[in-house]
Protein backbone atom coordinates (compact mmCIF):
# COMPACT_ATOMS: atom_id res chain seq x y z
CA UNK A 1 0.00 0.00 0.00
CA UNK A 2 1.03 3.98 -0.72
CA UNK A 3 0.01 6.96 0.91
CA UNK A 4 0.60 9.87 -0.51
CA UNK A 5 -0.51 13.68 0.00
CA UNK A 6 -0.09 16.81 -2.54
CA UNK A 7 0.24 20.19 -0.70
CA UNK A 8 -1.53 22.86 -2.61
CA UNK A 9 -1.89 26.41 -2.14
CA UNK A 10 -4.72 26.33 0.20
CA UNK A 11 -5.32 22.65 0.90
CA UNK A 12 -3.96 18.74 1.06
CA UNK A 13 -4.78 16.14 -1.65
CA UNK A 14 -4.96 12.62 -0.55
CA UNK A 15 -3.63 9.91 -2.67
CA UNK A 16 -3.92 6.06 -2.04
CA UNK A 17 -2.49 3.84 -4.83
CA UNK A 18 -3.12 -0.24 -3.95
CA UNK A 19 -1.23 -3.27 -4.87
CA UNK A 20 -0.38 -1.50 -8.35
CA UNK A 21 1.39 1.04 -10.30
CA UNK A 22 -0.15 4.01 -12.51
CA UNK A 23 1.18 5.42 -15.13
CA UNK A 24 -1.65 7.92 -15.45
CA UNK A 25 -0.41 9.66 -12.32
CA UNK A 26 0.91 13.00 -14.34
CA UNK A 27 -2.09 13.70 -16.12
CA UNK A 28 -4.43 13.09 -13.19
CA UNK A 29 -1.82 15.16 -10.51
CA UNK A 30 -1.79 17.85 -13.15
CA UNK A 31 -5.36 18.45 -12.62
CA UNK A 32 -5.11 17.72 -9.05
CA UNK A 33 -2.80 20.98 -8.92
CA UNK A 34 -4.44 23.01 -11.03
CA UNK A 35 -8.14 22.84 -8.64
CA UNK A 36 -9.21 25.86 -6.66
CA UNK A 37 -11.19 23.98 -4.35
CA UNK A 38 -10.21 24.76 -1.14
CA UNK A 39 -11.39 21.35 0.73
CA UNK A 40 -9.75 17.77 0.69
CA UNK A 41 -10.12 15.35 -2.01
CA UNK A 42 -9.58 11.78 -1.90
CA UNK A 43 -8.33 9.51 -4.93
CA UNK A 44 -8.60 5.93 -4.47
CA UNK A 45 -6.61 3.78 -6.48
CA UNK A 46 -6.92 -0.14 -7.02
CA UNK A 47 -4.59 -2.22 -9.28
CA UNK A 48 -6.38 -5.31 -8.50
CA UNK A 49 -4.10 -8.71 -8.44
CA UNK A 50 -0.78 -6.68 -8.17
CA UNK A 51 1.61 -9.34 -6.46
CA UNK A 52 3.33 -7.17 -3.46
CA UNK A 53 6.97 -7.68 -5.31
CA UNK A 54 5.80 -6.37 -8.57
CA UNK A 55 7.17 -3.15 -8.03
CA UNK A 56 10.88 -4.28 -7.20
CA UNK A 57 10.75 -6.29 -10.39
CA UNK A 58 10.21 -4.07 -13.05
CA UNK A 59 10.98 0.21 -13.96
CA UNK A 60 7.64 2.22 -12.04
CA UNK A 61 9.34 5.88 -12.35
CA UNK A 62 5.58 7.08 -11.88
CA UNK A 63 5.41 4.92 -8.54
CA UNK A 64 8.90 5.77 -7.33
CA UNK A 65 7.20 9.47 -7.63
CA UNK A 66 4.30 8.85 -5.14
CA UNK A 67 6.55 6.78 -2.96
CA UNK A 68 9.12 9.85 -2.69
CA UNK A 69 6.34 11.79 -1.92
CA UNK A 70 4.67 9.59 0.22
CA UNK A 71 4.76 6.26 2.55
CA UNK A 72 5.29 2.86 1.52
CA UNK A 73 3.91 0.52 3.61
CA UNK A 74 6.41 -2.53 4.94
CA UNK A 75 3.42 -4.95 4.82
CA UNK A 76 -0.22 -5.75 4.36
CA UNK A 77 -2.40 -8.39 5.95
CA UNK A 78 -5.01 -8.64 3.73
CA UNK A 79 -8.72 -9.67 4.37
CA UNK A 80 -10.08 -13.42 4.43
CA UNK A 81 -10.54 -14.75 2.15
CA UNK A 82 -7.98 -12.39 -0.13
CA UNK A 83 -10.65 -11.94 -3.13
CA UNK A 84 -11.72 -9.05 -5.19
CA UNK A 85 -14.88 -8.29 -3.78
CA UNK A 86 -14.42 -8.77 -0.30
CA UNK A 87 -10.87 -7.39 -0.91
CA UNK A 88 -12.10 -3.69 -1.76
CA UNK A 89 -15.40 -4.19 0.48
CA UNK A 90 -12.83 -3.86 3.35
CA UNK A 91 -11.09 -1.64 2.19
CA UNK A 92 -13.72 0.99 1.71
CA UNK A 93 -16.19 0.15 4.80
CA UNK A 94 -13.05 -0.86 7.17
CA UNK A 95 -15.45 -4.19 7.90
CA UNK A 96 -14.31 -8.05 7.61
CA UNK A 97 -15.96 -9.74 4.94
CA UNK A 98 -18.15 -11.73 7.87
CA UNK A 99 -19.31 -8.07 9.10
CA UNK A 100 -19.77 -6.08 5.59
CA UNK A 101 -21.79 -9.09 3.92
CA UNK A 102 -19.15 -10.13 0.83
CA UNK A 103 -17.40 -13.66 1.99
CA UNK A 104 -16.31 -14.09 -1.08
CA UNK A 105 -16.68 -13.39 -5.38
CA UNK A 106 -19.11 -15.94 -5.82
CA UNK A 107 -21.42 -17.56 -2.81
CA UNK A 108 -24.75 -19.13 -1.80
CA UNK A 109 -27.15 -17.58 0.81
CA UNK A 110 -29.50 -20.13 2.33
CA UNK A 111 -31.59 -16.68 3.76
CA UNK A 112 -32.08 -15.65 0.33
CA UNK A 113 -32.05 -18.60 -1.49
CA UNK A 114 -30.16 -16.76 -4.00
CA UNK A 115 -26.30 -16.95 -5.63
CA UNK A 116 -24.13 -13.48 -5.29
CA UNK A 117 -21.94 -13.50 -7.96
CA UNK A 118 -19.45 -11.04 -9.63
CA UNK A 119 -18.57 -10.32 -13.61
CA UNK A 120 -20.05 -7.76 -15.96
CA UNK A 121 -24.30 -7.67 -15.86
CA UNK A 122 -24.33 -9.43 -12.83
CA UNK A 123 -27.99 -8.57 -11.12
CA UNK A 124 -26.82 -9.19 -7.27
CA UNK A 125 -24.20 -6.90 -7.33
CA UNK A 126 -26.87 -4.22 -7.93
CA UNK A 127 -28.76 -5.62 -5.52
CA UNK A 128 -28.53 -3.73 -1.76
CA UNK A 129 -29.90 -6.37 0.20
CA UNK A 130 -26.37 -7.96 -0.02
CA UNK A 131 -24.28 -5.42 1.74
CA UNK A 132 -24.70 -4.69 5.57
CA UNK A 133 -21.78 -2.19 5.73
CA UNK A 134 -21.11 1.79 4.63
CA UNK A 135 -18.94 2.15 2.48
CA UNK A 136 -16.88 5.92 1.78
CA UNK A 137 -18.73 7.08 -0.68
CA UNK A 138 -22.08 6.56 1.34
CA UNK A 139 -20.42 8.21 3.87
CA UNK A 140 -19.50 11.23 1.67
CA UNK A 141 -22.79 11.58 0.13
CA UNK A 142 -24.68 11.73 3.74
CA UNK A 143 -22.54 14.56 4.36
CA UNK A 144 -23.34 16.26 1.10
CA UNK A 145 -19.47 15.42 -0.35
CA UNK A 146 -20.10 14.52 -4.21
CA UNK A 147 -18.64 10.88 -4.75
CA UNK A 148 -17.57 9.80 -7.86
CA UNK A 149 -16.42 6.34 -8.42
CA UNK A 150 -15.25 4.54 -11.83
CA UNK A 151 -15.82 0.76 -11.20
CA UNK A 152 -14.66 0.27 -7.62
CA UNK A 153 -16.11 -3.23 -6.70
CA UNK A 154 -20.03 -2.62 -5.48
CA UNK A 155 -19.86 0.85 -6.05
CA UNK A 156 -22.77 0.87 -8.43
CA UNK A 157 -24.93 -0.42 -6.13
CA UNK A 158 -27.62 1.36 -3.92
CA UNK A 159 -26.36 0.92 -0.72
CA UNK A 160 -27.96 2.17 2.25
CA UNK A 161 -30.13 4.11 0.47
CA UNK A 162 -27.19 5.54 -2.02
CA UNK A 163 -25.38 5.69 -4.98
CA UNK A 164 -22.30 8.19 -5.87
CA UNK A 165 -23.37 11.31 -7.33
CA UNK A 166 -21.75 9.65 -10.57
CA UNK A 167 -20.44 5.98 -11.30
CA UNK A 168 -20.49 3.50 -13.88
CA UNK A 169 -21.33 -0.08 -14.23
CA UNK A 170 -18.46 -2.21 -14.80
CA UNK A 171 -18.15 -3.02 -18.14
CA UNK A 172 -14.42 -4.46 -18.93
CA UNK A 173 -14.30 -3.44 -22.72
CA UNK A 174 -13.89 0.10 -21.14
CA UNK A 175 -10.21 0.51 -21.86
CA UNK A 176 -8.35 1.93 -18.97
CA UNK A 177 -7.24 5.36 -20.83
CA UNK A 178 -10.98 5.68 -20.92
CA UNK A 179 -11.00 5.10 -17.59
CA UNK A 180 -8.39 7.59 -16.52
CA UNK A 181 -9.87 10.10 -18.85
CA UNK A 182 -12.81 10.28 -17.21
CA UNK A 183 -11.37 10.72 -14.01
CA UNK A 184 -9.52 13.22 -15.50
CA UNK A 185 -13.09 15.11 -16.33
CA UNK A 186 -14.52 14.75 -12.90
CA UNK A 187 -11.06 16.64 -11.58
CA UNK A 188 -11.84 19.66 -14.40
CA UNK A 189 -15.49 19.71 -13.26
CA UNK A 190 -16.29 23.32 -11.87
CA UNK A 191 -15.88 23.94 -8.07
CA UNK A 192 -19.53 23.78 -7.44
CA UNK A 193 -20.13 20.21 -9.23
CA UNK A 194 -16.42 18.84 -8.57
CA UNK A 195 -16.48 15.64 -6.20
CA UNK A 196 -14.75 14.98 -3.11
CA UNK A 197 -14.09 11.77 -3.25
CA UNK A 198 -12.97 9.49 -6.42
CA UNK A 199 -12.49 6.33 -6.78
CA UNK A 200 -10.27 4.24 -10.04
CA UNK A 201 -10.19 0.39 -10.91
CA UNK A 202 -7.82 -1.22 -12.98
CA UNK A 203 -8.34 -5.28 -13.08
CA UNK A 204 -5.67 -6.28 -16.05
CA UNK A 205 -2.93 -7.59 -14.02
CA UNK A 206 -5.31 -9.58 -12.54
CA UNK A 207 -7.43 -10.95 -15.28
CA UNK A 208 -3.35 -12.06 -16.64
CA UNK A 209 -2.66 -13.21 -13.25
CA UNK A 210 -5.81 -15.55 -13.16
CA UNK A 211 -5.23 -16.77 -17.65
CA UNK A 212 -1.27 -16.83 -17.45
CA UNK A 213 0.05 -16.98 -13.01
CA UNK A 214 1.45 -14.47 -10.98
Amino acid sequence: MIFTKIKLNRHIIYMFAFIGFISCSKSIKSKMEDSTDPTETVLLISFDGFKWNYIDNAKTPNFDEFISDGVKAEGLIPPFPSKTFPSHITLVTGRHPSKHGIVSNRMFDPVFNEYYYIGQNSKPVLDSKWYEAEPIWVTAEKQNKRAMTMFWPASEAEIMGTRPTEFFIYDESISNTSRIDQVVEWLDYPEEKRGKFFSLYFSDLDSQGHRFGP
